[in-house]
This record gives structure tokens, sequence and C-alpha cells, in this order.
């Protein structure tokens, strides 16, 4: 048990610690530079390098990226040019990111009795657990009103992240040494998830608008 926290510790070190770098790598290439051609070419060949060094040392590619992000936007404002230049490529990306996610949404899964019972009080316990954190929150910092029961709405949809760290569990080494008992539990846990990001997708997205507008006061504007 221990050894597997101490190395489940490391690779999400050393996971940050690679992201950190290729950050660091593209913040000081990139001061400099103007071109929009340029930057794009060491944007694109830095991530690929990283995302490899992360796969070739069985680290975390998800955490090494979001490194790698974190990094720049913290180590100079210039930096938001970088993610302007990638933009164009994020509508495909998504649109392929969903797809491969859809892949294992198992409608034979999802419609049993004990993974829909999970999947609803998952989903439940999550809405509560957002909104009531951001309202105690607002409260204990002096808030106003309008915002203290609005932004929690805000936090209701799930998407990015949550796949991501279901398809690296789907692709871990790890899978293929557990039983197929213990796999079927997992396939149960990545559907449930998978459930949860399908429902807050579509009911997260008009409470969110319906928040802002609250949260802002705005309509009478909109009347």
């Amino acid at each position: 048990m221990a050894a597997g926290v101490f190395n489940a510790l490391m690779e999400v070190g050393f996971s940050l610690l690679l992201g950190v770098l290729g950050g660091v790598v593209l913040h000081r290439i990139t001061k400099d530079k103007h071109a929009t051609n340029e930057i794009l070419i060491v944007l694109l060949g830095v991530i690929f390098i990283t995302t490899a060094f992360s796969i070739v040392f069985h680290l975390s590619p998800l955490l090494t990226n979001m490194a790698t992000g974190s990094a720049l936007v913290n180590l100079s404002a210039r930096n938001h040019r970088l993610f302007r230049v990638l933009e164009p490529f994020t509508p495909p990306l998504y649109a392929l990111f969903f797809v491969i996610a859809g892949t294992e949404l198992r409608l034979d899964v999802i419609l049993r009795g004990d993974v829909l019972l999970l999947g609803t009080v998952y989903i439940l316990t999550r809405a509560v657990g957002k909104y009531g954190g951001i309202w105690v929150g607002c409260t204990m910092s002096g808030v106003g009103k309008p915002i203290r029961e609005n932004l929690g709405w805000c936090m209701l949809p799930q998407a990015g992240v949550a796949i991501g760290l279901v398809l690296l569990i789907q692709a871990s080494p790890l899978m293929q040494g557990l039983s197929a008992g213990q796999q079927a539990v997992i396939h149960n846990m990545v559907n449930i998830v998978l459930l949860s990001v399908f429902v807050n997708e579509l009911v997260g997205p008009p409470l969110s608008k319906m928040a802002i507008i609250r949260g802002n006061q705005m309509e009478e504007g909109l009347n």
C-alpha cells in the first residue's frame, strides 16, 4: 500500500515538474518572437516533446500539459497570446476528445439499476458540494447576496478534466494486471463519471447562463 502511494506521488510530482519545465522553455523561447507561424511551431514542438517524455517515463500527459499551461500564464501575462495562437485547433480537438470518450459510454451498463442509482447519488452530491462550498465560502468572505446565491450554479458543468482522467484510467497499464472483477468495478466507475458528464453538460450550461445573468443583475436589461 505504502509503495503504491509513493509511486503515485512520484508520478504526480515528476509530471508537474516536467510540465513546469516545458512552460519555462516555452516562455524563454517565445518571449521575443512575434511571428504567429514561428510561435505555433515552437508551441506544438514543445507540447509534443513533453507529452512524449511523459509517456516514455510513464508519467501523466494530462498533468504535464496542465502544468505547462499553468506555468506559462504565471510567468508572464504576455503569454496569453500563445493560447490565442492555439485557439483555432481547439474545436476539432474537443470534438475528437468527446468522440473518443463516448466510445467508453456503454448503455447496457449505465441503464442498470445499481449504476443509475450510484450515478444519481454522485450527480446530486457533486451538485450539493459545489453549490454548498461556494455558498459557504462567499458567506465567510462577505460576498454580496447576488453572487453568493448564483455562483454555485456556474460550477455544475463538467467535462474536460473528468473525461481526461477517465481515459487515463482506461489506458493505464495497471488495468491489465487487475482481475476480471476489479476491471468490472472500474468500468462501472468510468460509466458513472461519463453519465455524470452527460447530465451535467446538458443542464449545466443553461443553469450557468441563468446564474451569470442573475448574478450580474441583468434580467431587467434583457426583458
